[in-house]
């Protein structure tokens, strides 16, 4: 076995065919390339030191896959070809990461080191780490749509309510002037009530030179 570890400058080793790779931002210190970790069966192999062997391989075009794949007991969350990214594994109690390679709490920060970000996607929304979006970040992604759609629609119908009813009143102001109007048009037209005024004024001047004349003929005779 002694020709399948790779010890790393900063003393970390790899096992099972691994290699030793700087990790990026990190100078001096190394991690372990598991995608070339294949034991002597052709079994693919995840973890820190690329130590655990694969359980059950997530690929249905092929038998052995070097990126999809669960390790420790741990189940496909999807079959997937081998174009595909990995989408992860349901683990047990004791296990987490996106093979199930780490112990429960001892996945390292940062971790996958210097991974492509096609070989990270389907790992990021298995764990709902990383870049990736959980269940609770979906749910208010669509609870902020529906909201943010109730509200358009709630000032879109105010808007128009308003609007409604300000053409009503509109309407029934034009319209009673209309009426007051064209009622004003048909006395005038009728006559009636301007002719009754006229003979009023008549009637009053002529009481007026009636009151008049009398004075006159009583100061005739006095």
């Amino acid at each position: 076995m002694g020709d399948d570890i790779d010890t790393c400058p900063d003393g970390h080793f790899c096992l099972n065919g691994s290699k030793c790779v700087e990790i990026d931002g990190d100078e001096g210190n190394y991690f372990c390339d598991c995608d070339i970790a294949f034991d002597k069966n052709g079994a693919a192999h995840e973890g820190l030191k690329c130590q655990h062997k694969a359980t059950v391989y997530c690929t249905y075009d092929i038998a052995v896959s070097k990126h999809s794949f669960c390790t420790n007991g741990g189940e496909c969350l999807a079959r997937v070809s081998q174009t595909e990214a990995h989408m992860g594994c349901r683990c047990g109690d004791n296990y987490e990461g996106e093979h199930c390679q780490f112990v429960t709490g001892t996945r390292p920060e940062g971790w996958p080191y210097n991974q492509a970000p096609s070989q990270s996607v389907g790992s990021k929304s298995a764990e709902g780490g990383g870049g990736g979006l959980g269940g609770g970040g979906i749910f208010g992604i669509i609870l902020l749509v529906f909201s943010v759609t109730f509200l358009i629609a709630f000032m879109v119908h105010r808007t128009t309510k308003k609007k409604r009813e300000s053409d009503e009143g509109a309407g029934l102001t034009k319209g009673k002037t209309k009426t007051d109007h064209d009622a004003a048009l048909q006395l005038e037209a009728d006559g009636g009530v301007l002719k009754e005024a006229i003979d009023d004024m008549k009637n009053e001047e002529d009481k007026v030179d009636d009151d008049d004349d009398d004075e006159g003929s009583e100061g005739e005779i006095i």
